[in-house]
Order: structure tokens, then sequence, then C-alpha cells
């Protein structure tokens, strides 16, 4: 472990650091600088972190608040939003964390050079870095459960002001900035790691942080940062048909049409399609969760003896291709219902009034079918419901609003008048959903999917190469070479998702199957080694 020194200091446009068990790596910082100037660059998204961190990201973007180009960072780690943020007694243990520490204790490992100090607000304080001369505003944000740290904020509480602006970039040196901003960030990591690890307020550790062991890397998968952009397009997203690849695998059958051209589809209990909890690989705690739901959903006797009610609704969210989609499918066969999958086509039209009337059909069809358990699934929620700024007068925005209306009124009294239906959503993009639609009572449970860890991702793997194998080995075929480790793939598919991890496993299955077609000749098993090309070929092509 060093103390952030450069270990390649010859090469300005590539920075690598350690310490602390963390290692980062900063790529290409010219072209991070002329990104910036461009437009808000995401410079790292990662989602694989354990709990209560749901995910971090660290945006730059070039911004003149002196008429000269200042480089403008900010790092968000967004919290499981059940997770409290006691600020109370986090104060001491932040200037404590914060403080570089005499090396020669056995408390503390060498850290790099921060200080901080609180500023008037209970929930910010200001970081300095001795090193750069960089200055940033941390910022319990509780209302969101974040946990932010930018260079560029101004907050205000009655007469007092705290503010604080981007260096401009002819007084600074961007690679120095850059390394501060990311240090700071992984050094919060292990702070909120260790804050929930340790049971005791008092214990040292909770002070020292718990390692997370991280490898940061940054700037070789710059992207700019599309937000803004997607939340003026959610108007116009309600009209286009969406696809969701994993929907096939099971028979579909039309309900009663609501108006012509305009179905949703019911994915009725299918022996060869009965997916369970037990199947989805990792997401242990996810499972927990959605188990409990299924149990109390086929006991309202049980309920109703002790005063207290299922679950109405359940939200997941989280990245795409985590499973979401999947999960849903298997608690509704944990539960014994029919799936009835609802999606932006479903609902929106282009002749005005008639978006109202789908909704309320949906509703009322359901309420009069007391006999049959019934998931109401609501795929991709964020294009049916999703917040739109300053909508359109009479246009797909007001549409919207008023769906969103209707939706809040029926979830209000489905339960009472249907307790066979529960209602499930599906997001990518949370902060794409007005709260008021989700909030406790319409969907009591909000549960965040992540990207499979290390266990989770050989979970995966072997449940894909145990399908195949079955499906299509017999004694004189064989799809997998013997001398393949499941944990090696595992470790190589780092941050790739089960649907990436699925559709790298289908495309070597092509491409054999193609091989042997265009030769004639029987192919040998896949290969250790054709794992590896395929997951390099799949992280530069996609």
């Amino acid at each position: 472990m060093s103390n952030l020194e450069d270990i390649n200091s010859n090469n300005k446009n590539y920075i690598t650091t350690e310490w602390n068990g963390s290692h980062i790596s900063i790529y290409d910082v010219d072209g991070i600088i002329q990104d910036a100037t461009e437009h808000r660059t995401i410079l790292y998204d990662r989602s694989d972190f354990p709990f209560p961190i749901e995910r971090i990201k660290v945006y730059a973007e070039i911004v003149q608040p002196e008429k000269e180009d200042a480089l403008m960072l900010e790092s968000i780690l967004q919290l499981d939003r059940t997770y409290c943020i006691d600020s109370n007694w986090l104060v001491d243990r932040f200037q404590k964390y914060f403080t570089p520490q005499d090396v020669d204790s056995d408390d503390y490992q060498k850290r790099p050079p921060f200080h901080i100090r609180n500023l008037a607000f209970s929930d910010t304080f200001l970081v300095s870095d001795d090193e750069s001369g960089s200055k940033f505003v941390l910022w319990l944000n509780q209302e969101e459960n974040k946990i932010q740290l930018t260079n560029d904020i101004r907050l205000t509480a009655g007469n007092e002001v705290s503010e604080i602006y981007p260096p401009v970039l002819a007084s600074v040196s961007p690679e120095k900035l850059l390394k501060s901003q990311i240090s700071a960030t992984a050094l919060l990591a292990d702070f909120v790691n260790g804050f929930y690890k340790v049971k005791d307020q008092n214990d040292i550790n909770i002070m020292n942080g718990v390692p997370l062991n991280r490898e940061y890397i940054i700037g070789n998968d710059r992207r700019p940062d599309v937000k803004s952009k997607v939340i003026k397009k959610l108007g116009d997203m309600g009209i286009q048909k969406k696809i969701s690849n994993d929907r096939n695998s099971s028979p579909v059958f039309d309900i009663e049409e609501l108006e012509p051209g305009e179905k949703q589809s019911v994915e009725k209990l299918n022996p060869e399609n009965m997916i369970s909890l037990n199947d989805i690989g990792g997401l242990e705690s996810v499972k927990k969760i959605l188990s409990d739901v299924a149990i109390s959903f086929k006991h309202h006797e049980i309920m109703k003896k002790w005063g207290t009610e299922r679950p109405r609704g359940v939200l997941l969210y989280g990245e795409p291709g985590t499973g979401k989609t999947m999960l849903v499918k298997a608690l509704s066969n944990e539960i014994g219902a029919e799936l009835m999958i609802i999606q932006s086509t479903d609902i929106y039209s282009a002749m005005l009034g008639n978006s109202e009337q789908h909704i309320k059909d949906i509703f009322s069809k359901l309420k009069g079918q007391n006999d049959t358990p019934i998931v109401l699934f609501f795929d991709e929620f964020e294009s049916i419901f999703g917040i739109t700024n300053k909508p359109s007068a009479g246009g797909a925005d007001s549409a919207r609003n008023a769906v969103a209306g209707i939706f809040k009124q029926e979830m209000n009294t489905l339960a009472q008048e249907n307790p066979n239906v529960l209602v499930v959503a599906a997001t990518n993009d949370l902060d794409c959903i007005d709260p008021s639609l989700i909030r406790s009572g319409r969907f009591d449970h909000k549960i965040y999917v992540p990207m499979p860890d290390q266990i989770a991702r050989i979970q995966i793997i072997a449940n894909i190469m145990s399908e195949k194998i079955i499906e299509c080995e017999d004694g004189n075929f064989k799809l997998f070479d013997d001398s393949l480790s499941i944990e090696k793939i595992a470790s190589q598919t780092d941050d790739l998702s089960g649907a990436d991890i699925a559709e790298i496993f289908r495309r070597l299955s092509l491409s054999r199957a193609m091989e042997e077609v265009r030769t004639g000749k029987e192919q040998t098993p896949i290969s250790q080694l054709n794992f590896e090309q395929e997951i390099r070929n799949f992280r530069q092509n996609g």
C-alpha cells in the first residue's frame, strides 16, 4: 500500500495509485477533459457494491463560473433507500476517518491527505486535499439517501450561504484533481462499508472503514450523461414499440381486447416454464423478500387473523439485464398466478382520451375477476409513468399525467376489491418516476436488484451450463471442454449482468454451430480460451 504515489509518473495521461487494498487507474486524462468540454460525462458507474451501497457514479464537466474553463467533478454514492443515514454521530467519524493518521499507529492505516471540517449545515462538510489543493463539499443528502462529493455547489439556509466553485484549468493540474476526486470517492465507499459492517458505534473499525479492495477504472469507458435528454423524451416514449428478449420463453394467451389492435399478454402456468426463485442464481436477499411476498399472498386468512395485510405492490429497480423480469416470472409461479404483462404500448394511443380509458379498463377487468390469482406486471415502469419536465398541453405528456392520476386512484382500492391481484413493477431508472406513484400503500416493497457479484455469477454460469448440458449433450457429443473453470469465467465477467453472461453463452454456441454448417466438420467442445476471447469481444463490441 502506498500513499497516493503515481506509479507511472512520467505519463500524465495515465495515473495509477493504490491504498488500503484498492487500486485506482485513470486513463486518457486529455480525452476526459475533451469529452467534459463537450458534455457532462460519466467517468465511473458501477452498481455491484455490497449493501448498503447501491451505486456509485462519477461525473466530469467543463463549466465557466468566471468565464474561464473550470473542471467540475461530482461523485454520487446512492445508498439503499431503506438504509438510514444517522448524521447525529457521523460528524466525528468523518473527521477522524478523513484526517491522515500516524503511520506508526496500530489502529490506523496511512490514507490520502484529506482533511475535513464542518460547514454551517449539519449535513455538509468541506473536504480539503493537501496534495492537490482540491476542495470538495461532502453532502449527506438524507432526503434522497445519497452521499454527494462535488467541487461545484451552492447551499443556503436562511442567511447562511456555503458555496464552492470548480478551479479553472489554467491554475490546476487536471491529473491531480481527478486523482483526488476518485481517491476521496473510494475512501467514502470504504467508510460506508465499515459504517454498516460493525454494530458497536464506538468500534475503531467504523473510523477505519472496512476496505472493499476494489479496482476503480476511470476513463476507459466514457459516455455522455443523457439523463436530462431522456427525461425530455419520456413523453414520446409512450407510443414507441418496446421489445424485451426474455419474454418469449413461454406461450402467450390473449385476453379480452380493450380496443382493436390493443392487447395485453397473460403468461399462464406451464410445466415447461415453471421457473422458481430457487432456480435464479444469486440475489439471495431479493429472493427472500419475494418468497415472503408469495407466502403472504397465499394466506389471506392468517393475514386477516393478525390484523395485517400482505403487500399491495412490489417495485423492482436496478440496472438492465439483472433479472428483474425473470424474478417476476418466478414470483408468479411461486404464487400459482397468471402473469399479466403491461407495457407502454398497451396503454398509450394516438387517439385523445384512449390512453386513460385503457388503464381504467385494465383495472376494471381485474376487479371483476376474483377467482384466479393474477400478478399484474408493469414492465419498464418509467416509460409508462415517467416524470416529464414541463409537459406539453394536449400531447403525450398530458396523457401520461392523466394516466398516472388514474393509476394512483385504482391502486388505492384494488387490494380491497380483488385480493387475488398483486401489482408488480420493474424499472431501470427509479429517479424518473414520481415518488407519489410508488409510495408505501401502493408499492410496499421497493427492492433493489443489484448486478451479480462473484458468487452470483458462479451460480448463473453453473445454471446456464447445466441446462445446456441436459438439453444438448449425449454420449457422443459434448458442449463444453472438461478443463472449463466456472470460477475463472465468473471472475472474467465482473461487472456484466446475468443477461450479458447468457448472451455470451448464446454467441459461443451459435459460432460453433455456424462453423459446423460451413465446414461440415464436427467442432471441438467450447474451451476456456473460447470463453476468454468471446468475453473480450463482448466488452469491446457489445
